[in-house]
């Protein structure tokens, strides 16, 4: 039980830093998926990157007046 405790916090510690570098690895992919000729490579990637960016940790913006 102690062992499922501490997967869990490590899930939320680090979750959303694994969730960012998987975007930044998906994009690079995707670059090199731009040489294959045709769209679908390119929109395959860009479907899952758009997915994982959801959950990616964003900066805080301070308020604007």
């Amino acid at each position: 039980m102690e062992k499922l405790v501490e997967i869990v916090k490590w899930c939320i510690a680090h979750g959303p830093d694994v969730i960012s570098a998987l975007v930044a690895v998906l994009s690079g992919i995707m670059g090199i998926a731009l040489l294959i000729p045709g769209e679908q490579p390119e929109k395959a990637l860009q479907g899952a990157i758009e997915w994982l960016s959801k959950f990616s940790r964003k900066p805080k913006l301070p308020p604007q007046e």
